[in-house]
């Protein structure tokens, strides 16, 4: 016989036997509150109810209207005489449009400059100039031409281009 066939009637098996426990254990000793059956009587005899199966509800509440059914009366019309006629306004000449010469734009900041001493890292010196160490991949990034794309190369005496704080 094969594995696969083997492993079919094994599950087969305990299917059929927790089935069988299911209905033996759950079925006959626990029944629904209420309710009382007895196998040996006919089915129309044995149910005995000690409560309706469906409960009774109150009646319905009567539908209040959210709007009147008799439209409102309509108020009587008013005559309103013509008066004299009015007279329009002079008209004022139009304001002049006085337009501004732009605003220069601000100067922008000077850049500031660091002179690499002996022990100095961007680290270091981002920490000591920016005031954040976390601000030395921008330190980096604006001197990457100094730095020749490496930013251990600081050579003593060079000067670093700082960014504005």
């Amino acid at each position: 016989m094969r594995w696969d066939t083997r492993i079919a009637i094994v599950i087969g098996v305990l299917c059929l036997l927790s089935a069988g426990w299911y209905f033996r254990v759950f079925r006959p000793t626990r029944l629904h509150p209420g309710m009382a059956i007895d196998f040996t009587k006919p089915p129309s005899e044995s149910v005995e109810l000690s409560r309706p199966l469906v409960p009774e509800l109150p009646p319905p509440k009567p539908i209040q209207p959210t709007r009147p059914l008799v439209a409102p009366p309509r108020p009587t019309p008013v005559v309103v005489q013509p008066s004299a006629p009015v007279k329009a306004p002079e008209q004022q000449p139009a304001p002049q449009i006085v337009e501004l010469p732009p605003e220069p734009e601000p100067a922008p900041p000077e850049p500031r400059y660091y002179t690499v001493k002996s022990g100095d890292s961007l680290w270091r010196i981002a920490k000591e100039q920016l005031g954040d160490p976390a601000r030395h991949m921008e330190l980096y990034e604006l001197n990457a031409a100094t730095l020749n794309n490496d930013p251990d190369n600081l050579r003593l005496g060079q000067k670093l281009i700082l960014p504005p704080k």
